[in-house]
């Protein structure tokens, strides 16, 4: 089970945490079999392909809405798109992107439109059930002993102490731990986590 941080300082501190230990692990990552990688072009470019993920985060006090998006890679994995020109991708879009990639962080220099996918994967999609939770923002932290490694993500803690994670395409640095939040989305194939699709910020931490 994950076990939750509590702590209200700014999530951007977190997000600092986090890209040192994407930054540390990516000459391992970079090392495992190419079924679980993007294609490498060269010792700075890499390119790969599949479907766009999008979390949208709106902010009810300031009237501020955001943008995120990251690619859920075909041949497993899934990463946070930087870059300029991201605004034109859409939700459950299928490109091929060329960039440089550092953890779980792809910066992108170039992307294309490819296939949609098939009617089969597109009638599944459609088919997941969509859910809403409502609390406070957290942060959970699991360890993966045998692995040697560990995984920092977002959770919401509604009013019975039960908390959701949220899985989201990129980590938003418009968010800060303790928000009021509403999260939006469809539950995830392990059935307890919410593949998130927006955030609605309610109200600042306590």
């Amino acid at each position: 089970m994950p076990m939750l941080v509590h702590n209200n300082s700014l999530l951007l501190r977190f997000l600092g945490v986090m890209l040192v230990l994407a930054l540390a692990s990516f000459p391992a990552a970079a090392h495992q079999a190419e079924t679980t990688q993007p294609t490498t072009i060269n010792p700075a470019l890499v390119t790969a392909t599949g479907t766009v993920a999008e979390l949208t985060v709106r902010n009810t006090l300031t009237g501020v809405t955001l943008r995120y998006f990251g690619l859920t890679v075909d041949q497993g994995g899934s990463y946070a798109l930087t870059g300029t020109g991201l605004d034109t991708l859409s939700d459950g879009s299928r490109v091929n992107v060329t960039g440089i990639l550092a953890g779980n962080m792809f910066k992108v220099s170039l992307f294309g439109s490819v296939a949609p996918a098939d009617s089969a994967a597109r009638a599944a999609l459609q088919a997941k059930t969509k859910k809403t939770v409502s609390g406070t923002l957290a942060v959970y932290h699991k360890d993966f002993f045998q692995q040697g490694r560990g995984e920092y993500g977002l959770a919401v803690r509604d009013a019975s102490n039960k908390h959701t994670q949220l899985n989201v395409a990129a980590i938003p640095d418009s968010l800060q731990i303790g928000m009021l939040i509403s999260a939006d989305g469809t539950v995830a194939a392990d059935g307890s986590s919410l593949d998130t699709t927006s955030i609605t910020i309610l109200a600042l931490p306590a």
